[in-house]
C-alpha cells in the first residue's frame, strides 16, 4: 500500500468534510487546500432535493397525474413547450405552467394548451 501524502489529521478532516457535507474526496481535499469554509448540511442541493422528495406511491401517483394532463393537451413537444411557456417550460410542473400563463388551474393550463400554441403562431 502507498504512502498517503496527507497526515493522520489531514485525512481525518477529509473524512469529516465528506460525512459532513456529503461531497466526494475530491472536493473535500479542494476545501481544505483552497481554505474554504464548509457548506453547511442544510444548504446544500442534495439536502434540499432530499426534503421535497416524496413516498414511492404519491411519485407514482404525481407522475400519473402529470402524464394525464400532458395527454390532454395533446401530447406537446418540447419546442411547443418553450414557444408558449418560455425557456424554462419544459421543465415546470404543470402547475407552475398555469401560474405563468396566469390560469387558475393545471387542468384549465393543459386544456387551453393548443389554443395558447395557436396564437403563440406556431
Amino acid at each position: 500500500m502507498t504512502r498517503s501524502k496527507f497526515s493522520v489529521e489531514k485525512r481525518n478532516e477529509i473524512k469529516r468534510i465528506m460525512k459532513q457535507d456529503r461531497v466526494s474526496r475530491k472536493t473535500a481535499i479542494r476545501r481544505i487546500a483552497g481554505k474554504k469554509a464548509a457548506v453547511p448540511a442544510a444548504k446544500t442541493k442534495k439536502t434540499q432535493a432530499a426534503a421535497k422528495k416524496l413516498a414511492p406511491a404519491q411519485v407514482s401517483k404525481a407522475r400519473a397525474a402529470g402524464v394525464k394532463l400532458f395527454v390532454a393537451a395533446g401530447r406537446p413537444t418540447a419546442t411547443q413547450f418553450v414557444k408558449v411557456f418560455g425557456k424554462d417550460g419544459v421543465r415546470m410542473t404543470w402547475q407552475e405552467r398555469a401560474a405563468f400563463v396566469g390560469l387558475a388551474s393545471a387542468e384549465e393550463a393543459a386544456a387551453k394548451f393548443q389554443s395558447m400554441l395557436t396564437k403563440q403562431g406556431r
